[in-house]
């Protein structure tokens, strides 16, 4: 119950108590005032019919006596009127039925008014000539009553309901700075340190909101010096220095990372003459300056979140791109050149392999190493070795095959679920893919195509829709976790339908998973804005998949507060070097503290999973956990 509703309550249950005793004391005396009025009224009628009945009962008129008492009783407001004359003994008796004038039954029932009974003998000298007896009539005095209860209780009511309006609208004004340090806090949960708070006109107030408002300061820099730490852990284990981009054991990480996955990868290196004099000579200056020039010019290719660039040794850049068809691969030469060029570099040599898989990231560097010493013999000094086993298809040719599987209903599922490591599941991720000749070819294969002719976002609703119908039909469903293509997250018309969507399966909502590639955040926010603000409002979650595989700042965090996030490979991959375990602890601290769920992908055996449960990480993925096929 909120502080204002307690204060209301207390304060009418107050007012309420005072206006109940007041009740209590108008009602106990206007009931006496009434009772004390009612026995005047009979001394003082029994005085009148006495005086006014001597004259006729001194003629011992009987007649005369009883026209007398009807015209003094006619509407009276006794019960009972009787007169004897003692001369003839004669009697004179009228009787009135009790009622309650207005008053209601239950009121006349409780008998609050005693009758009054009054006898007086009527004499002329020291002769008695009647006897007269007067009975009240207490149904008037009930009528009063009532009128004087209705009276007070209105006058009450109306009074209680004003005061309680107007109680209302000063309690809420005096609470009004509590709510606005409420909200406040609110915001400092979700990591929104932009706060602005109005000074209370309160002064015993105005020293609370001084200190919170020095408290905010003192942990937005907590805080903020929380994300630089976690940047700097990151650049020391995975940013070479030099040339801003990741480093070997970045790049290694990224390449084990892709294996895995099935899809069709350009890798090649870029090898740099002058820095590979420079070596010869031990020129370490030379080579950082020509790193310097390069580096920068390089990493915007890794805008497109698909593409890694990385120093591996002196005078090499690796680069780590998708392989979509011989434009796309032609298109990529000519971008790496003309960025090397333009660092005032000339003489390089490009080497790669196109491969749709390697056993290691041995075997397939020494592929690319043998490209590379073969694209010194070549004119144009490039030099890419096709070693793909699978038959390459066409943008349009893989677009058709996706749309033929999505028209049949045969889309392929499988999942894997994610464990607390104190807790029980916490979703399963699904992944799909199409059929192709005979066997199972996955959605990383031909999104990128999709992505290309703008028509991912319609294999994302399909995979949606499938996991609503799915839901539907389970008796006890475990929510479900859904990737999100980038230019799925970008496509307004996505979001209009997902609206829809999460609007007419309310009751689903809250089993439903989006993940976002944490490109999207760091180079898209606006939509992606949009995007996790139609999720949050419908009662979904998002989460950030590969959490931390960007090289820049983690701030997006604070921005978004996404429900969870799921580790990049890199962190998994090698947890006995003490910088990645402690590059580790620091960025799933961050995500931590702001109340995201925290999860470690491609967990594989126990002995990751010992290690994992020491650095901040709440959850476990991989085959060591759980493996399913949904088609199965």
């Amino acid at each position: 119950m909120t502080l204002y509703r307690k204060l209301l309550i207390s304060i009418s249950i107050t007012f309420s108590l005072l206006f109940v005793g007041l009740f209590y004391v108008d009602y106990h005396q206007s009931r006496q005032f009434i009772a004390q009025k009612q026995f005047s009224e009979v001394k003082n009628a029994i005085n009148t019919v006495g005086l006014a009945l001597s004259p006729y009962l001194e003629d011992n008129d009987p007649v005369a006596v009883e026209t007398a008492v009807n015209a003094l009783f006619d509407g009276s407001s006794f019960s009972s009127v009787r007169v004897v004359m003692l001369q003839t003994g004669d009697e004179i008796l009228r009787s009135y039925p009790i009622r309650g004038d207005n008053a209601p039954k239950w009121l006349v029932e409780l008998d609050v008014f005693q009758t009054i009974h009054e006898k007086r003998v009527v004499t002329s000298g020291w002769l008695q000539l009647a006897e007269i007896e007067i009975i009240s009539h207490p149904g008037v005095a009930y009528a009063a009553l009532w009128r004087n209860m209705e009276f007070t209780f209105g006058v009450g009511i109306a009074a209680f309901i004003f005061s309680l309006l107007l109680i209302s609208y000063f309690v809420k004004r005096s609470l009004e700075p509590l709510n606005q340090l409420s909200g406040a806090a609110t915001q400092i949960a979700n990591r929104d340190f932009n706060i602005s708070l109005n000074k209370p006109e309160t002064q015993d107030l105005v020293p609370v909101f001084n200190a919170f408002e020095s408290m905010v300061v003192r942990i937005k820099a907590f805080v903020e010096e929380q994300t630089r730490q976690a940047d700097i852990l990151r650049i020391q284990a995975f940013i070479d220095k030099p040339s801003t981009l990741g480093n070997r054991n970045y790049f290694i990480s990224q390449l084990e990372s892709k294996k895995s996955e099935g899809q069709t990868l350009v890798i090649a290196i870029i090898r740099y003459d002058e820095a590979t004099q420079a070596k010869a000579r031990h020129d370490f200056e030379a080579i950082t300056e020509l790193m310097q020039r390069v580096g920068p010019a390089l990493k915007t290719l890794t805008n497109d979140s698909s593409i890694v660039c990385a120093r591996l040794l002196d005078d090499e850049v690796g680069v780590i791109a998708p392989y979509e068809d011989e434009q796309q691969l032609s298109d990529l030469l000519a971008n790496l050149s003309n960025l090397s060029k333009s660092a005032n570099e000339t003489k390089f040599e490009i080497g790669g392999v196109i491969t749709d898989g390697f056993p290691d990231s041995k075997s397939i560097l020494s592929s690319v190493d043998i490209s590379l010493t073969k694209a010194k013999m070549e004119p144009s000094n490039q030099y890419i070795h096709n070693q793909n086993k699978g038959l390459s298809l066409t943008t349009t040719q893989w677009i058709e095959l996706v749309e033929s599987a999505m028209s049949r209903n045969a889309v392929m599922t499988k999942s894997q679920l994610v464990k607390g490591i104190a807790s029980d599941a916490y979703h399963r991720e699904i992944f799909s893919g199409i059929e192709y000749e005979g066997s199972y070819t996955p959605a990383v294969m031909f999104l990128a195509p999709m992505e290309k002719q703008n028509k991912a976002h319609l294999y994302d609703q399909y995979i949606i829709e499938s996991m609503i119908k799915e839901l539907s039909n389970d008796n006890s469903p475990v929510p479900v976790a859904i990737n999100l293509a980038p230019t799925t997250v970008t496509s307004p018309e996505f979001i209009t339908w997902l609206e829809a969507q999460l609007q007419k399966y309310p009751q689903f909502a809250a089993y439903l998973h989006f993940e976002l590639h944490e490109a999207v955040f760091i180079y898209h926010k606006e939509m992606t804005r949009l995007l996790v603000s139609t999720i949050r409002r419908n009662g979904a979650k998002f989460g950030v998949d590969n959490y931390a595989h960007h090289l820049q700042s983690l701030d997006y965090l604070q921005e978004f507060s996404p429900d969870y996030v799921k580790l990049d490979y890199l962190f998994t991959l090698n947890l006995n070097d003490e910088k990645t375990t402690e590059t580790l602890s620091s960025v799933a601290k961050l995500a931590h503290d702001i109340g995201a769920f925290v999860i470690a992908t491609r967990v594989e055996n126990q002995k990751q999973i010992n290690k994992l449960a020491m650095h901040n990480v709440n959850g476990l993925q991989g085959f060591a956990i759980d493996t399913k096929d949904d088609n199965e």
